[in-house]
């Protein structure tokens, strides 16, 4: 049926049955179902589809009136009301949008109670009333003042707020937005609500036959836990007809029952008007508690996708990522599956350069375009597009041989590299490295294990010349080699939490060192659970991508502290003890209470030890080297700035920090009597540390010629093989070696 007959339609006939419950009523009486329906297909198609409803009041509003006057008052009121309520909500909709769905249905309630209702009240009153003083039909006088506007204000904003969100449901819209419920997949009605309804109104009927039937006004307070119970088990479309199937019935019951039993048209509309009042009250209150239950539901929907996907792309994220990928790959008869990681090589200069708004629409871009390629392969199952890092994006999908899982890579590529965004101040290409690997169907993977694979091939492909592409099978031998360093990283793991280190020193050369006093650089090496050690090539590496440096740190310090405490004679003997502090534990912010804690305990004079950190590390976290260094020297530790010259850093990185020791880089040692440039840098920065009143340490000396040019130079602490190679600390203190110190010089 056309729209336009439709409204026309069903104006007319709910206009019709409403005429047969208000015919004791005031005469013309509103004609609330024709302005319901006028809403509903104003705010769903547009103001002008109004008007076929009031076209389809006119025979009704005709019967009701008996003048022209009267007739024009209430197609006004059909027409003016439900027309200001829908300006009103759309203008409130873009001055302010709507943050909730409880906020939209109280504005809604508000609408129709303070506008739409009293709109349509007044037109009757002012007008239709006017027109019939001191006609033959006129039953005005016969009322108190106002309460015939206070009856038709009350069934008014009671009958639309049943009626208009009935009607949006069958028109598949929501009063409080544009947005379609044609997905709501929600029966239509609710067979329980039905039946309490039915005998609910049963009830009321039968108290009003009874002698009781003065209890029948209260019994209508019994709609209120009927439509709050609605309200708490129906989704949208069915909440809003199951609104109008409750309230309906109840109320024409309750009118009914009042019919029945008052003794004039006053009382009658007294009576109606608070039963009015109940029901609407009761509506008002099930739609704001839907609305809250509808608000909590989407909160907690957007919280489980905030856990799964990403806010900025809507891509899922590492941890919806590792979660689809675990139930893939614990499938019995999974076909063989591919893994496509794109890693974006200069994200924090496109950042930085082009500003935010470039860098989301790069974003936008990868993601578009990776759910592009997802659609138009062939596989309709176990398709995942996700950002999987800040850097990282990631396609996981059904993959028949390497070729084409090669082919889908070469494509991603092909698509996004060299592609240009321009910011307000420059332009950026963006670089991009396509790695992949195919995990075949017998394979046994875990999906960490997969991820680290892909990891490694996107590395592979950034550090190849263009294309930076590089697409591979997992091998079992590659699944074998991660697995065996997957649990070497979880023996360092136990070994730093369980203290499992080993320490070991090599002597340093300190011409301020008493006779008999020792300075040392700790080292350490780590043992597995069967008692072999740990290497620092091979556990230095593992801590790193584990991000156990700065736990690592703390064990070490605690190891050494403790030892200390516990061999009072080497505590006694020692001049100066250095301890290395990693990057990671630059931006611990409770490392200088730890070691404040740990020198405590332990009873460790702090002169005794000095911290070492790297220029590199100074670098990366300049504001947090400066702030743990000061509060180390405030405690009165020594402190060592290592591996100098390695950070292209200046030396006005040495004016930023109170240091005692400055350690020369061994790469300018080594080749020292050779090589002209190494001897002037060694040269320049004994010069610039003897103007800062710093301690030039020369390190990995290895040959009597180095030290004897070193010490030519004027360079006076010095350290390296050719004094003692790293030993365990023991044997430090028990071989009677002088070796470092003053007096070996």
């Amino acid at each position: 049926m056309p729209r336009g007959l439709t409204a026309l339609v069903l104006s007319g006939l709910l206009s019709f049955i409403h005429l047969g419950f208000i015919k004791e009523l005031p005469q013309p009486w509103p004609l609330w179902p024709a302005a319901a329906v006028a809403f509903a297909f104003a705010w769903r198609h547009g103001l002008v589809w109004g008007i076929p409803a009031v076209l389809g009041a006119l025979p009704v509003a005709a019967i009701e009136s008996v003048t022209a006057l009267d007739l024009l008052a209430l197609l006004i009121g059909v027409t003016l009301g439900p027309l200001l309520a829908v300006i009103a909500l759309r203008k409130q909709e873009r001055w302010h949008p709507s943050q909730s769905t409880t906020q939209a249905s109280l504005r809604f309630i508000a609408v129709i109670t303070t506008i739409s209702a009293p709109a349509i009240m007044l037109s009757s009153v002012l007008l239709g009333r006017v027109a019939t003083i001191g006609l033959p039909t006129s039953r005005i006088a016969a009322f108190p003042f106002g309460l015939p506007a206070l009856g038709m204000w009350l069934s008014g904003t009671a009958l639309l707020l049943m009626l208009i969100p009935a009607l949006l449901a069958l028109l598949d819209a929501q009063p409080y937005g544009e947005e379609s419920s044609a997905t709501d997949s929600a029966p239509w009605f609710d067979l329980s609500g039905l039946a309490i309804t039915f005998v609910f109104t049963l009830g009321i009927l039968s108290i009003g036959l009874s002698d009781l039937h003065r209890l029948s006004q209260y019994v209508l307070f019994g709609v209120f836990p009927i439509m709050l119970w609605s309200a708490l088990r129906n989704e949208g479309r069915s909440h809003a007809l199951m609104l109008f199937l409750i309230g309906a019935p109840a109320l024409g019951a309750a009118f009914h029952v009042t019919r029945q039993h008052v003794a004039s048209s006053v009382e009658l509309l007294w009576m109606g008007s608070m039963s009015c009042l109940v029901l609407a009250c009761a509506v008002a209150c099930a739609m704001v508690a839907h609305a809250l239950i509808t608000d909590r539901r989407q909160a907690l929907e957007a919280s489980r996708r905030l856990g799964r996907e990403d806010a900025d792309t809507g891509l899922l994220n590492d941890r919806g990522l590792t979660s689809e990928m675990q139930i893939l790959l614990s499938q019995q008869h999974r076909p063989a599956l591919g893994l496509i990681g794109l890693q974006i090589g200069n994200l924090s200069a496109l950042r930085e350069l082009c500003g935010p708004i470039e860098a989301a629409r790069m974003e936008a871009r990868i993601a578009g375009v990776m759910r592009e390629l997802l659609a138009t392969t062939a596989a309709r199952s176990n398709r995942v597009a996700a950002r999987w890092t800040a850097e990282r994006f990631l396609l996981m999908l059904p993959s028949q041989s390497i070729s084409e899982l090669r082919a889908l890579g070469r494509e991603l590529y092909s698509r996004l590299s060299g592609e240009t965004f321009t910011g307000p101040h420059d332009s950026v290409s963006l670089r991009i490295s396509v790695g992949g690997i195919l995990i075949e169907p017998g394979a046994l993977v875990q999906a960490e294990e997969g991820l680290a694979a892909l990891e490694d091939a996107i590395g592979i492909a950034a550090s190849v010349n263009d294309p930076q592409l590089f697409v591979e099978p997992l091998s079992p031998s590659m699944l074998a080699a991660r697995r065996a360093q997957q649990d070497r990283t979880e023996q360092l793991r136990d070994a730093i939490r369980e203290g499992r280190l080993e320490l070991y020193a090599q002597p340093v050369i300190d011409p301020d060192a008493p006779a008999g006093m020792l300075a040392y650089e700790v080292l350490t090496r780590v043992k597995d659970r069967e008692g072999a050690l740990f290497q620092p090539a091979e556990f230095m590496p593992l801590a790193v991508k584990a991000q156990l440096l700065a736990k690592l740190d703390r064990a070490v310090i605690r190891k050494i502290f403790e030892w200390l405490a516990t061999h009072p004679r080497a505590l006694e003997r020692t001049w100066r003890c250095a301890i290395n502090l990693a990057g990671p534990s630059l931006d611990d912010p409770g490392l200088p209470a730890f070691i404040r804690e740990m020198r405590i305990a332990f009873d460790i004079a702090p002169q005794k030890i000095v911290f070492e950190i790297t220029e590199s590390a100074a670098i990366r976290h300049a504001a947090e080297a400066a702030r743990l260094v000061d509060e180390l020297k405030s405690e009165g530790f020594g402190i060592a700035l290592d591996d100098f010259g390695t950070g292209l850093a200046t030396f006005e990185y040495l004016k930023r920090f109170p240091l005692d020791y400055l350690k020369i880089d061994g790469s300018f040692i080594r080749n020292l009597t050779h090589d002209e440039l190494d001897e002037e840098i060694v040269l320049s920065t004994l010069r610039v540390a003897s103007k800062l009143n710093l301690r030039a340490v020369a390190e990995h000396v290895h040959s009597e010629e180095v030290r004897q040019r070193l010490q030519t130079l004027g360079v006076r602490y010095l350290q390296g093989d050719l004094f003692g190679r790293a030993a365990p600390i023991d044997t430090l203190f028990t071989s009677g070696s002088t070796a470092s110190t003053g007096s070996t010089l």
